[in-house]
């Protein structure tokens, strides 16, 4: 693990990015809460941009 700044964008675009395609395949709020382990107010606002 890196101590530079941002070294954990990777991480992050690959969690937006399952955020974004559950969104696409119809997931509700609360599936993607559970397939992603994160909370509403992280999941939802991430499809919905993207949406």
């Amino acid at each position: 693990m890196s101590d530079r700044p941002g070294s954990e964008r990777p991480q992050k675009h690959a969690r937006r990015v399952r955020i974004i395609m559950l969104t696409a395949d119809g997931i509700g709020a609360a599936g993607i809460t559970a397939a992603t382990g994160k909370d509403k107010t992280y999941a939802v606002p991430a499809g919905a941009v993207h949406a």
